[in-house]
């Protein structure tokens, strides 16, 4: 489990305290995953920390108590080889970026061995990225002439912003991914999460795994609306993917559904 504690504006701790259960077998699924409570919440709690946490809070854990100057809460959670990169950006494109938190756990269940990847997006390394969340594109010459080809806008139904950076963001997961992949594991699950414009980029990076043959899971919190698909067949069939959203924040009601946006799983 584990357990923190924030401090307020003045320095002062404040008392609550969140207990997360952490289980490995919580990623393992068959043919499709189903929603788990617990699991969201451990999702939830690493995207948190996909912003930043210097001196922001306290972390203690039952399973292990280590220092990592590129994500705690990745290292509390058994993470280990942690990376963080912000995928290369070209030309006009410079705004659609976000940085990855990366870090794998290899872990037996019932005389079975498993590679769990996990993929922490912070949606906003920088301001500028507040560009690319309204960047929705569209795919005439008009908007092509006064902004330059895109080749990395691989959908012109999805969100041009979110779309080019999940691009970027597969591109760096899969180096990873070959990068730390055992070759004597039984099986290997990559898991995402992200919040706000992290979790629209969560969305479109979850479809993408699936569509390149992924065994994954994606967990996105307050996300972006990513895509004007209108198959509603398809869009329920990315069942690796779910959305979890408060009514209250207005991030996960844009793009808006008026204009026909909606997103994956």
């Amino acid at each position: 489990g584990n357990i923190w504690e924030d401090f307020n504006d003045n320095g002062v701790l404040d008392k609550n305290e969140i207990k997360v259960s952490v289980d490995y077998r919580y990623f393992l699924y068959d043919e499709a995953p189903t929603y788990n409570k617990d699991l969201g919440v451990m999702m939830a709690v690493i995207a948190n920390y996909s912003y930043g946490f210097e001196g922001k809070t306290i972390t203690t854990s039952e399973y292990k108590n280590e220092e990592s100057e590129i994500n705690p809460i990745l290292v509390q959670f058994g993470f280990e080889d942690l990376k963080y990169v912000v995928p290369e950006t070209y030309g006009i494109d410079k705004f659609d970026i976000c940085g990855l938190y990366l870090g794998n756990h290899l872990f037996i269940n019932e005389g079975k061995k498993y590679q769990i990847f996990m993929v922490s997006v912070q949606g906003y390394p920088t301001q500028e990225c507040w560009v690319s969340n309204f960047e929705i594109g569209i795919n005439n010459d008009e908007y092509f002439e006064s902004t330059g080809l895109h080749p990395e806008w691989t959908n012109s139904k999805h969100h041009k912003g979110i779309d080019v950076t999940a691009n970027r963001a597969f591109n760096e997961v899969e180096k990873y991914v070959n990068e730390y992949k055992c070759s004597d594991i039984d099986d290997c699950i990559i898991a995402v999460t992200g919040h706000s414009r992290g979790g629209g980029i969560t969305n479109l990076l979850g479809k993408k795994l699936k569509d390149n043959n992924y065994k994954s899971i994606a967990y996105g919190f307050n996300g972006l609306n990513v895509t004007e698909e209108s198959n509603k067949e398809l869009l329920k069939s990315y069942t690796n993917v779910f959305m979890i959203d408060s009514a209250s924040d207005f991030v996960s009601r844009y793009a808006f559904k008026q204009m026909g946006f909606t997103s994956y799983g």
